[in-house]
């Protein structure tokens, strides 16, 4: 398929006027968002004591790392599309991994440190070198709960306390290089704010590195930066706050390695869970588990390559209207349309026709015309025989079908057969459509020929996705002349489609606002200039690409690029 180029040109603080300031709460919050997915990496001194809590004050000697490799942690969340990191740079035990003066408890006291060439025993530096020179951005978690340090039972008074604190996150903040995210745990929930006392804590992180954010796993809006989310539930539909869902790879939902638990989650289920997060104005943070080599397992390391090509693909069915020709229900239950498109690959949420209904369909309307690449049908545990006989068709605004798939089975599809949601259970439909169809509505119905007698007529749906390649534009080139704030940033994208460029000093998703600079691109190839076509309303941020642009001592630019239907 051919591309299109397009060129803008900027001069900050003249074409752009106020639209470059300096960057604020609300635009850093944003940007954190915006990064999508993240490697969160629980690695300490519980790898090798088998605890997910580590004990307090273990001989320092159980952390023995045999091959300690922070690049190949790097290149695996490439491999992943990630966009940051996070490490455990200290744990509920105390365990430290860099040399902290605050305590004995870290890994300059190890044999393992001893061994090291100068400067390779600090982990944590490490790992901050390693992701930046990937390109990934550096966050660290830091549990203010410290069993080994006197922050465990009020051992310290609050003033030594949050001095201590403070001084752990001043050597993190201060020789690492720029630090985007400090990940805090063990507070809020312990109800520790007063006693390790907040506000001076968080307006301590701010004095040294304004940028930093605070995310603080206190599962609630208050006294954090981001808001957070583990595991389950999952953000819900309509959240405005920033927030971030944080979730583990292994399938027993363990953060730590330990020796024999290999089993992961699907790469359906996690890719659905970034899909939710995403969708719902949050960052997904997926938790690997470095092993007592120091190494990402290579089980994990598969499903990261997997996920990175899985992500390649956005849901344009979530969340979004869905209608069927019936509705089971019961005393304490009724199965709606719109539960085959909530995000959750599970039994507890779906659609489901009623009984007798002879003629059972469903269809979700994606709200606008849209380029379809492949239809994901979930089963239902133990109703293997309901994924049967169904046709698949794609209808335009008027509701006319512009594609019909014959009768599909699992066996006869793409993936069929082998994969489900919930790994263990056969078997998920996959449809790859031809290449070019474009529509607003998908449907699904089921003929009766063929089905058993207790699944007759019954149509089933726990989870449907409706899937596109994702093919917005790409930033290719930047130059910018610092003394003058003057930039050129050149894009590329699908040259068979339009796209409106919109810039902004803050980039505010939750609501509507007006954007100055509307920029239409036409279809095309040929390099040249764009030009204004006027201001426009932007309420609905699905389908947008943001860029956000570094403008040096100018301020920061952000630009937009929405594909037009």
């Amino acid at each position: 398929m051919g591309r299109l180029w397009v060129r803008l040109v900027a001069i900050a603080g003249m074409a752009l006027g106020a639209s470059v300031q300096a960057q604020t709460l609300a635009d850093l919050q944003q940007a954190y968002v915006d990064q999508g997915l993240g490697l969160f990496l629980h690695y300490s001194m519980g790898t090798y004591t088998g605890e997910e809590w580590a004990s307090p004050n273990r001989p320092v000697d159980t952390f023995a790392p045999t091959a300690l490799d922070p690049e190949q942690w790097a290149a695996a969340a490439k491999s992943a599309g990630m966009t940051y990191g996070v490490l455990t740079t200290k744990h509920h035990d105390g365990f430290a991994l860099w040399d902290t003066a605050q305590s004995g408890y870290d890994v300059s006291a190890t044999t393992w440190f001893s061994q090291q060439p100068p400067g390779q025993g600090d982990i944590v530096r490490r790992f901050a070198d390693a992701f930046r020179a990937s390109g990934l951005k550096v966050g660290f978690y830091y549990s203010i709960w410290d069993r080994s340090n006197g922050i465990d039972g009020h051992t310290l008074t609050s003033r030594q306390a949050t001095d201590y604190v403070k001084a752990e996150l001043t050597d993190l903040l201060s020789h690492y290089g720029p630090i985007h995210v400090i990940w805090t745990d063990g507070w809020g929930w312990k109800n520790w704010h007063a006693y390790v006392i907040y506000q001076e804590v968080y307006d301590h992180i701010k004095a040294l590195s304004p940028t930093t954010l605070l995310v603080e796993n206190n599962h609630t809006a208050v006294n954090t930066d981001i808001r957070t989310y583990e595991q389950t539930p999952l953000p819900p539909a309509g959240n405005t706050f920033p927030a971030e869902l944080c979730a583990t790879i292994r399938a027993d939902g363990m953060w730590f390695w330990s020796a024999g638990a290999d089993r992961t989650k699907s790469v359906d289920m996690l890719v659905g869970q970034r899909d939710v997060a995403n969708a719902r104005r949050a960052a997904y943070l997926l938790d690997v588990t470095p092993d007592a080599r120091g190494l990402i397992p290579d089980s994990q390391l598969a499903v990261l390559a997997e996920i990175g090509a899985a992500v390649r693909y956005r849901n344009l069915a979530l969340d979004r209207p869905a209608v069927q020709s019936s509705t089971w229900t019961s005393a304490s239950v009724t199965l709606t349309a719109d539960q085959a498109v909530d995000g959750a690959l599970d039994a507890a949420t779906m659609a489901h026709t009623g009984v007798g209904d002879l003629a059972p369909w469903w269809r979700v309307d994606l709200q606008r015309q849209s380029r379809i690449d492949r239809v994901v049908i979930y089963n239902r545990a133990g109703f293997a025989g309901r994924l049967r006989d169904l046709t698949i068709e794609v209808l335009n605004a008027s509701t006319q079908a512009v594609y019909t798939s014959g009768l599909l089975n699992p066996g006869n599809v793409l993936g069929g057969g082998a994969d489900s949601y919930r790994g263990d259970e056969p078997a998920t439909l996959r449809l790859q459509l031809p290449e070019g169809i474009r529509g607003q509505y998908v449907r699904i119905s089921r003929a009766a020929e063929g089905a058993d007698a207790e699944d007759q007529y019954v149509l089933t749906l726990p989870e449907v996705r409706v899937l596109a390649l994702e093919s917005g534009l790409k930033v290719t080139a930047l130059r910018h002349d610092p003394a003058t704030g003057a930039a050129e940033l050149t894009l590329q994208g699908e040259a068979d489609t339009a796209y409106r460029l919109m810039h902004s000093a803050t980039p505010d998703f939750a609501a509507a606002r007006r954007v100055t600079g509307l920029w239409q691109a036409n279809p095309g190839g040929d390099p040249g200039d764009i030009s204004p076509e006027g201001d426009a309303v932007v309420t609905d941020v699905n389908g947008v690409a943001a860029v956000r642009l570094e403008l040096g001592l100018a301020g920061v630019l952000f630009i937009r690029a929405e594909r037009v239907p």
